[in-house]
């Protein structure tokens, strides 16, 4: 029988010169406990036009536990967090 499965799964994009990004999702279930966890994180850059910039990044947690059970960098870290920039040079 399976105790735990843990899944990490990760993509890229890019288009040369207009925007590039990283989606990345983490899947933990412990069976004995029936505890299910999933992470999803997303980066994302982009060039609005030869001046102007976008960027931003996301992270979604379906629970405050999933880093302590596969992740021992960031076990502290439960917290969701998303940003976004805009900037225009002139």
């Amino acid at each position: 029988s399976q105790d735990r499965i843990v899944t990490y799964l990760s993509a890229r994009y890019n288009l040369r010169y207009r925007f590039d990004g990283r989606v990345a999702l983490k899947y933990n279930r412990d069976v004995p406990r029936g505890k299910k966890d999933t992470v999803l994180e997303m980066t994302h850059r982009q060039a609005l036009s030869p001046t102007t910039d976008l960027s931003g990044d996301a992270r979604f947690f379906s629970s405050a536990s999933i880093y302590q059970d596969i992740d021992d960098d960031q076990r502290l870290d439960r917290d969701i967090r998303s940003n976004l920039t805009l900037t225009k040079r002139y």
